[in-house]
């Protein structure tokens, strides 16, 4: 019977002394985390960032206006920064590929990506499998630029304005052929919903550069552009330009009225251009680049280089603000999807 006592005894030692071992290593991995949360977060760390090159990574090929701000905007940051901020094209699969490489990178601050609606709000309505998620594998640093899109015709054609245009697809539903590739179905979409009409949608795989060559040949009827995309050909007048979206006009095509103007105040047609850092980036770090960013997007010489001749306005909120906004987006994305009769393929 002692004996069974004292086996017991010596049981229970032991099984409290291991739980106090279990204790000591939880206590031990508590305090290293903690103590890595408070480091991560501390403004020591801010000021040593960056201690080596940032890598920007572009969703879209070299040359065209994303990647002209976003090379602006790595030119000034190195400045800011003192250190190198190089530019890496990324581009295919509607943001898909460079939002997955960028999901997957450290979370240390030195890979970030130029990005658009496309890859943080559209995209999950777009595909049914996506290697990211646009919501959980990205934080917010800034919502760098706005822009806004033309309604435009070919210079012969019989429509001279919105109120026309709405009309003659009263008149003819699905009669008029609105050229799309990507996403520019979606602000067409919104449109023919909010005037009870209907368009003949012809997509395109070629980008809006095959469209605009179709549109100046006049083998579609309409398409909604981003200005930089057909402003040269608005001012030569082999483009008619009927509206442009935004609450004021273009300053690269002030002669082109607003929707509001044309009797549509509620219609917006807007995109953006956003700056992301993978999820779980150190918020002192995520704070010193959108500081740095409202400094260079406020720029008059940088707006002048590298905003206006695309037709974009500078926006450069931080963190909180652009969360905000991507919640209200997101918020309105699927009926907008739906709208354009476009399903996820």
């Amino acid at each position: 019977m002692r004996e069974d006592l004292g086996t017991k005894f010596i049981g229970m030692l032991l099984a409290l002394l291991e739980s106090f071992n279990a204790i000591g290593r939880f206590w031990k991995e508590a305090v290293f985390l903690c103590g890595s949360i408070v480091y991560l977060n501390h403004p020591a760390l801010a000021q040593e960032y960056p201690a080596s090159t940032i890598r920007l990574v572009v969703p879209y090929s070299a040359g065209g206006p994303i990647d002209l701000v976003a090379r602006g905007l790595a030119e000034r940051m190195s400045e800011h920064l003192r250190q190198s901020v190089v530019v890496e094209n990324k581009p295919g699969a509607d943001e898909i590929i460079a939002s997955s490489a960028v999901a997957r990178a450290p979370k240390d601050g030195y890979t970030l990506m130029v990005v658009t609606e496309q890859a943080l709000v559209l995209n999950k309505f777009l595909h049914k499998k996506l290697p990211y998620d646009p919501e959980r594998d990205f934080i917010p640093v800034s919502r760098l630029t706005e822009g806004h899109t033309v309604l435009v015709v070919p210079a012969d054609s019989k429509i001279k304005s919105v109120g026309e245009f709405v009309r003659a697809a009263k008149q003819d539903p699905g009669g008029i052929s609105y050229a799309w590739s990507g996403v520019n179905r979606i602000p067409m979409g919104a449109f023919t919903q909010m005037t009870g009409i209907s368009v003949n949608y012809v997509g395109y795989k070629g980008g809006m550069a095959a469209i605009v060559q179709d549109l100046l040949g006049g083998r579609v009827d309409a398409t909604l552009a981003a200005q930089v995309a057909v402003a040269q050909h608005i001012n030569s007048g082999r483009i008619r330009a009927l509206a442009v979206s935004g609450k004021a006009r273009s300053v690269t095509l002030p002669h082109v009225p607003t929707f509001a103007e044309a009797g549509y105040p509620d219609y917006s047609a807007a995109f953006y251009i956003g700056l992301v850092a993978p999820a779980g980036t150190p918020s002192v770090i995520v704070e010193k680049l959108a500081t740095v960013c409202r400094s260079i997007i406020q720029e008059p010489a940088f707006v002048q280089k590298f905003l206006v001749p695309s037709g974009l306005e500078p926006i450069a909120d931080g963190p909180t603000g652009f969360a905000a906004f991507l919640r209200i987006d997101r918020a309105s994305a699927e009926k907008r999807v739906q709208a354009a009769g476009m399903k996820p393929e």
